[in-house]
């Protein structure tokens, strides 16, 4: 699920227009289930221009195939060329993908991830 057009939140009336669709994207969702937290100290390796790296991470209860969303707490100090985004990939697991969007190579320095995987019914 996604939203298919740009809001610029700083209009009223575009704002109200992103938090009816943002919701709406949620009632889609159903209640929330269980909620499951850990962090992991990630190094990923040197990224290529445009390329991406996976990680995978483990999160107790977290269970593949069911409707989730999960987060990735961006830590300090990451590179703004690099872009995260994760999935349950099996049960206990998450992949955390960093996409380096820049012209050159970026080597994001190890830090410690925050991931939180909310599971609903």
């Amino acid at each position: 699920m996604k939203l298919n057009k740009s809001f610029d939140v700083t209009n009223p009336t575009e704002l109200a227009q992103w938090i009816s669709e943002v919701s709406r994207l949620f009632d889609n969702l159903g209640d929330i289930n269980k909620v499951y937290s850990a962090t992991a100290t990630v190094d990923f390796a040197s990224i290529s221009a445009n390329d991406y790296e996976d990680i995978t991470v483990t999160v107790e209860g977290a269970v593949a195939g069911t409707k989730n969303t999960v987060e990735v707490g961006r830590p300090p100090g990451l590179e703004p060329e690099i872009i995260i985004e994760s999935s349950v990939t099996a049960d206990d697991t998450v992949t955390i993908r960093a996409h380096n969007v820049s012209t050159g190579a970026v080597d994001p320095a190890e830090a410690t991830y925050r991931i939180t995987v909310i599971q609903y019914n």
